[in-house]
């Protein structure tokens, strides 16, 4: 019972927010529409921001076996960005509120899922496991794609594009894994990329 009313409030609010801005959006407002009592709700949470806290922490924790299971990077990005399918206006409406640290924490653990996913899966099919790559190397080459990812994410989330999330995962992945398989190509292969 605990657990199934926690879950409703959180639905509540992403429907809230959905629908309006979240400074529009009060514990009153939640209660009400679900028949619950104040101290129901502050059972559950602390206020509505740790409600937000809460709601990414349990979107990771539900794509993230699917991320981890990914055959190829665009799987891996689109599991990362489900959250996305259904509640565009919801996050737009996070993240024009000054309050969108939980979205951009979110961002930076799935996105780094999804390329630490591929790449570790890359080096393990070609056996690469001695490659002169260091750690630094590694660390940079999946930030530079996660930064870019997450630059792209924002932008498309603050406009008004019919642009679907799939279709931009897609493009990027591409690029992404275009660009990460050159680079470490390069490295295993470094005669072969000498400038003249």
């Amino acid at each position: 019972m605990v657990s199934y009313t926690k879950e409703a409030i959180v639905k509540q609010f992403v429907t809230l927010l959905n629908e309006k801005p979240l400074k529009h959006i009060t514990v009153t407002k939640i209660i009400k529409d679900l028949g619950l009592s104040r101290n129901t709700f502050y059972y559950h949470f602390r206020d509505i921001f740790s409600l937000v806290e809460y709601w990414f922490k349990e979107e990771y924790l539900r794509v993230k076996h699917q991320i981890d299971s990914a055959e190829t990077l665009q799987e891996g990005y689109i599991h990362a960005m489900e959250i996305f399918k259904d509640n565009k206006k919801a996050l737009k409406h996070l993240y024009e509120s000054g309050k969108e640290a939980p979205l951009t924490h979110y961002l930076s653990i799935a996105v780094d899922a999804a390329i630490g996913r591929y790449m570790d899966k890359y080096f393990l099919e070609k056996h690469l496991h001695s490659l002169e790559i260091s750690k630094e190397d590694f660390s940079f080459l999946a930030r530079y794609h996660k930064y870019a990812i997450i630059g792209f994410i924002i932008e498309w989330l603050n406009s008004d594009t019919d642009e679907k999330m799939e279709s931009l995962m897609e493009q990027m992945s591409r690029l992404s894994t275009e660009s990460i398989l050159l680079y470490l190509n390069r490295i295993e292969h470094p005669d072969d990329h000498k400038v003249p």
